[in-house]
């Protein structure tokens, strides 16, 4: 069993126990750490994490696409439908096990 992450913290319920999360939304926080991270940054595994933090040139969305795609090429299960931008964020549409989920990451100034 898993537990729910937010900012690198256990999430916890009203009594101070930590917040258990079903398989999809552990895959879904999984997905969302490996791209979250820098590439190479991760200790134990330089493979670890994505390229975003590089996008600096159009078309972002496809940029994008292709460095969310190779931080989730270890982890089953997680399937990436598509990329949008929006006002400083960029939305990763996933499909987990025939549920359509979404996370959206805060862009860099100026892209």
């Amino acid at each position: 069993m898993s537990y729910k992450i937010n900012n690198g913290e256990y999430e916890t319920d009203e009594s101070g126990m930590p917040i258990k999360v079903c398989y999809k939304d552990e895959l879904l926080q999984n997905a969302a750490l490996a791209i979250g991270c820098k590439r190479g940054r991760f200790y134990p595994d330089k493979d670890f994490g994505s390229r975003l933090s590089m996008l600096c040139r159009e078309p972002i969305e496809e940029y994008a696409e292709s460095y969310i795609r190779q931080a989730l090429s270890a982890l089953d299960g997680a399937f990436l439908k598509k990329v949008t931008r929006g006002d400083g964020v960029l939305t990763a549409e996933f499909e987990i096990n025939g549920e359509e989920k979404e996370v959206v990451f805060q862009l860099e100034e100026g892209i």
